[in-house]
């Protein structure tokens, strides 16, 4: 799979979008999870925050950020990692990244599901 991905990249074809179901179905995650990590991405592309990051690791770092707001899903940065192929290393610093700019970045759901206090206090990792 992982050869598949290097190549269809190589080619220009893949886009995060395509690896958050199977990232999702991997870690086995709720719907929900895989469309909060969905918008993630969409507004990491939208506002460029990562412009030079290869797919996969635009696709982790959503779904990483995501899984902060699913309290009951048990899993962590080094479950993450091993099923995406993106170093815990990247997934902390991507995270710290995307910290400073989660206002752009999370949906709207969630957003207002929690006041900005509370959302700050989630995202810390």
């Amino acid at each position: 799979q992982a050869k598949l991905e290097r190549e269809l990249y190589n080619a220009g074809r893949i886009l995060p979008q395509q690896l958050i179901p199977r990232y999702c179905s991997e870690l086995k995650l709720p719907r929900e999870l895989q469309d909060v990590s969905m918008s993630i991405v969409g507004n990491l592309q939208t506002f460029e925050v990562f412009p030079a990051r290869k797919p996969q690791v635009i696709g982790a770092l959503a779904v990483y950020m995501a899984h902060f707001f699913f309290p009951n899903v048990e899993i962590g940065r080094a479950d993450i990692a091993e099923h995406t192929g993106v170093s815990q290393n990247i997934l902390k610093a991507g995270h710290k990244k995307m910290c400073q700019v989660w206002e752009k970045l999370l949906p709207d759901n969630v957003k207002q599901s929690y006041d900005a206090e509370q959302i700050a206090e989630i995202i810390q990792y």
